[in-house]
């Protein structure tokens, strides 16, 4: 018998960190480790000042300080060092994250140990500040060699593998969608008699970036009724911002600051919500927005690629799109269309993607690069 594949995931941070791309790691790590594969993964923790291995059942977590603890741009010369040196010992690396250096310094390793290298770039086409914006055009010139160097692009929507094949031409790509199990399962266990907030309650929040324009959420409380409130939940780099808004505007009492939630108390605020709302400037999925949806609360979105995409898989008037430069008063105007007005019947669970079929996406992409490679299959059944 064959040993199982050994597969290195490379992501910019991991759970307990919040975000997408963060919980995304984390639910195909432990899918892989279930279907009988050698999961490691390799990311940073700027928190840190020095490395550390974790052994979290199946899984071994390997993290790496960042110079200066920095969480915007995780540069971290160890996790590079280490990756040059160890890439060898794996059948397959996985990247993550074309907006940050790791992919890049994966590639490079992958490419020194003529390993096979898969992308998941979460690519959004652009930085989220305009520092960042520029770098990125930069940056251009060695992404577009790091793509090059995947022997397959998985994408996490049709959307991203459009602006995929715009901005780097015609790749190898899959379309794997993530998914939304956790927050469909626990409706299921909802009962009629919940208890639900009094008044409006709009819900915002997740991984807290600039270009999440939850900001704009806030000042649009103050144009809903007094009885309105905003939970915001999630923590990251924009979170002082988002109070000093609050704090600016007069609403600084009506908007609660969650930050981290279990899956549990998050599956709750769905549910109960009024409203949830998104109006990030650019997503390669949206998973909050779709996880709201399944709950059957009414969301409130921007008009980008990801979310539109999103609507076509929900049912008519699951989301209210608007512009994504809309104002306050717009929003708020939404906000309380979408509270009065009359909820589709939440999508039916099997209608909706699984962290299951996701795994099974992404190992039988695996497969195809091993076998491409006359490399070792990866077991396990899809």
């Amino acid at each position: 018998m064959t040993r199982p594949a050994r597969i290195l995931l490379i992501s910019p941070r991991y759970p307990p960190s919040l975000g997408g791309v963060e919980r995304h790691v984390a639910m195909l790590a432990g899918g892989l480790a279930e279907r009988g594969l050698d999961v490691e993964i390799a990311t940073t923790e700027p928190t840190a000042s020095a490395s550390s291995v974790e052994i979290q059942g199946p899984i071994t977590v390997r993290r790496f300080p960042t110079i200066g603890h920095d969480e915007v741009f995780l540069l971290s010369p160890r996790l590079a060092f280490w990756l040059l040196r160890n890439a060898g010992r794996y059948d397959l690396i996985h990247a993550h994250s074309y907006h940050t250096p790791l992919a890049l310094v994966g590639a490079m390793a992958a490419r020194l140990h003529r390993i096979p290298l898969v992308a998941t770039p979460h690519y959004h086409g652009t930085g989220h500040t305009r520092a960042r914006e520029f770098l990125h055009r930069l940056y251009r010139t060695l992404g577009a060699w790091m793509i090059r160097q995947a022997a397959l692009i998985i994408c996490n929507s049709e959307a991203e593998c459009s602006l995929i094949h715009h901005d780097f031409g015609d790749r190898p790509t899959r379309v794997v969608l993530p998914g939304v199990e956790t927050a469909v399962a626990l409706v299921a266990g909802a009962t009629a008699d919940e208890p639900r907030p009094d008044g409006l309650t709009v819900l915002a929040g997740g991984r807290l970036e600039d270009y999440k324009q939850v900001e704009v959420v806030v000042r649009a409380v103050g144009r809903l009724p007094s009885n309105a409130r905003l939970i915001v939940f999630g923590e990251g780099p924009a979170l002082e911002q988002i109070q000093a808004t609050a704090r600016a505007a007069g609403v600084l009492g009506r908007v609660d600051f969650a930050g981290r939630l279990t899956e549990a108390d998050l599956a709750y605020r769905f549910r109960t919500a009024s409203v949830f709302v998104s109006m990030s400037r650019m997503e390669a999925f949206g998973l909050t927005v779709l996880e709201a949806a399944a709950a059957g609360t009414a969301v409130v979105c921007s008009d980008i690629p990801a979310y539109r995409e999103m609507a076509g898989r929900l049912p008519d008037g699951a989301l209210r799109l608007l512009d994504v430069d809309a104002g306050p008063d717009v929003v708020a105007d939404a906000v309380l269309a979408a509270a009065l007005a009359v909820q589709p019947t939440p999508p039916a669970r099997a209608a909706l993607p699984s962290w299951e079929a996701m795994v099974s996406g992404v190992l039988e992409g695996y497969r195809g690069v091993l076998s491409a490679r006359g490399r070792l299959q990866p077991e396990g059944q899809p």
